[in-house]
């Protein structure tokens, strides 16, 4: 979630906004099917480390609000 939301940001801030739209749909996927937790594998997405992490929660709010 981290990485993603970085690379969203910097993706925006560069004028890819439909790739930052599609990588955003795509993250915003994996934490509502997985939950919120402390990071996902990053070749197939699946949840790893703990649940319930507030980095991932805070982060998925912002990406909601954006």
């Amino acid at each position: 979630m981290n990485t993603n939301w970085l690379i969203i940001d910097g993706l925006k801030r560069n004028g890819y906004q439909a790739e930052a739209s599609v990588l955003k749909d795509r993250t915003l996927e994996m934490v509502a099917k997985s939950g919120m937790y402390e990071y996902f594998n990053p070749l197939n997405a699946r949840p790893a480390g703990a649940a319930n992490f507030s980095w991932t929660a805070a982060l998925t709010i912002d990406l909601l609000k954006s």
